[in-house]
C-alpha cells in the first residue's frame, strides 16, 4: 500500500504553496507590496524551504497552518471574528502533529489581547448601536474554542493517540524509547534542554538554515523596543507578533533532536522580519535622499 512519489511531491508541494501565499499575505498587509517580492525571494532563494517542504514531510503542514493561524491573528488586530479562523487553522495543525503546541502561547496570548480589544472596541461614529445579539456574536470564539478544546480531549483520551505520545515523547524528547507511561525516565529531560547549549545545534541546524535572515530578524525586533524608548512610528503589532512566532518555533529545538526538517519553522517568520527590515531600510534611505 502506499502512494507514488509523484502524488506525494504533488500533495506536499500544494500544501507548502499555502503556506507560501499565507507569508505573501502577511508581508503585503505588513510592508506593501515591497515587503511582499523582497519575502518572496528570500523564501525562493532558502534552498532547505524549496527542497524539504516537497519532500513529504509532516512538518510541512505544521508551518502552513501555523502560518495561515498568524495571517489569521494579524486580521484580528482590526476584526475580532478572525479569530474563530485562527482557531480552526490552529487545531487543523495540532491534528497534523503535536509539536505545534510550542505556539500555543503565542495563540493564546495574543488572541485574548486581540479578543479583548475587538469586546471593548465602541461602534464607529455613524455606525448604529450594536444589539444584544451582534453582542453575544462576537462571543463566537469563545464558544468555538470551548468546543474544539473538547473534541480535542476526546481524541487525546484514546488508546491509540496515548500510546502514541508516549512513544514519541520517549524517543524525540527524552531519547529513549517507552511504551508505557512508567517507562518515561523523566530525569532525562536534561537531554532535551542540552540541545539549546549545544552549538552545533545553532551552527550547523539554525544559521545553516537562515543564516542571512535569523541575524535581521533579531535586528528587527530590537528596533521595537528602541523606537518605544524615542517614540518613533513602527508597526509594533506586526512585529511582536512575527516575532513571537519565530521565537516559538526556536523554542521547538527542546523537543526535537538536531534534525534541519525541525527548524524549517524558523524560515517563514525570519524571512518577515528581515524583509520588513530592508524595507524600512530601503524607504529610510530614499527619505534621507530626497
Amino acid at each position: 500500500f502506499g502512494v507514488s512519489y509523484v502524488s506525494l511531491h504533488a500533495f506536499t508541494t500544494t500544501v507548502a504553496a499555502l503556506g507560501f501565499v499565507a507569508v505573501l499575505l502577511l508581508a503585503t498587509r505588513g510592508r506593501g507590496v515591497r515587503g511582499a517580492v523582497v519575502v518572496g525571494v528570500m523564501l525562493a532563494l532558502n534552498y532547505y524551504d524549496v527542497v524539504y517542504h516537497r519532500v513529504g514531510l509532516i512538518e510541512t503542514a505544521v508551518n502552513t497552518w501555523i502560518a495561515w493561524t498568524v495571517v489569521f491573528l494579524d486580521r484580528a488586530r482590526d476584526n475580532g471574528y478572525a479569530l474563530s479562523a485562527a482557531l480552526v487553522t490552529f487545531f487543523l495543525g495540532f491534528f497534523s502533529k503535536l509539536n505545534i503546541l510550542v505556539f500555543g502561547p503565542m495563540a493564546l496570548g495574543f488572541g485574548l489581547v486581540f479578543f479583548v480589544r475587538s469586546i471593548r472596541r465602541k461602534p464607529a461614529d455613524g455606525e448604529p448601536p450594536r444589539t444584544v445579539a451582534r453582542r453575544l456574536v462576537r462571543w463566537t470564539p469563545v464558544l468555538q474554542a470551548l468546543v474544539m478544546l473538547g473534541l480535542v480531549a476526546w481524541y487525546c483520551i484514546r488508546e491509540v493517540y496515548t500510546r502514541s505520545l508516549i512513544r514519541n515523547t520517549g524517543h524525540v524528547v527524552l531519547g529513549k524509547l517507552a511504551k508505557t507511561s512508567e517507562e518515561l525516565d523523566t530525569s532525562n529531560l536534561g537531554y532535551a534542554f542540552a540541545r539549546y547549549v549545544n552549538p552545533d545545534t545553532w551552527t550547523s541546524s539554525l544559521f545553516a538554515v537562515v543564516f542571512v535572515a535569523f541575524p535581521l530578524a533579531v535586528i528587527q525586533i530590537l528596533r521595537v523596543p528602541l523606537a518605544w524608548i524615542r517614540r518613533r512610528d513602527l508597526d509594533h503589532g506586526f512585529t511582536l507578533l512575527v516575532g513571537a512566532w519565530l521565537v516559538s518555533a526556536t523554542f521547538t529545538f527542546a523537543a526535537a533532536p538536531n534534525d534541519i526538517r525541525f527548524r524549517l519553522g524558523t524560515i517563514a517568520p525570519a524571512c518577515l522580519l528581515a524583509g520588513s527590515l530592508l524595507v524600512d531600510a530601503y524607504l529610510a534611505a530614499r527619505d534621507y535622499v530626497a
